[in-house]
């Protein structure tokens, strides 16, 4: 993962992860990835005031929807630059 998110608990943390997703529809490349999984995680709530942040966190909430084995299967098949 090229950015790193240590603090998600508070308003600092929240508010650089919204700006990081500004320009962004995932954490690191173009699809979803481990990255994503790993950063929803430490995220406890997203207050309405950070759009990108709640735009992201809905997509990724709604995708974790599927069973982490099909997740991990799916990415396990990709290649280092996204191709299977």
């Amino acid at each position: 993962m090229a950015a790193q998110f240590d603090d998600l608990s508070t308003p600092e943390g929240l508010k650089m992860l919204d700006q990081y997703l500004f320009t962004r529809s995932y954490i690191s490349g173009y699809q979803v990835s481990g990255d994503d999984f790993a950063v929803f995680a430490k995220v406890k709530s997203v207050p309405s005031e950070y759009q990108n942040l709640a735009r992201w966190y809905k997509h990724v909430a709604e995708l974790s929807g599927l069973r982490w084995t099909e997740v991990c299967t799916k990415f396990s098949r990709l290649s280092v630059d996204g191709t299977r």
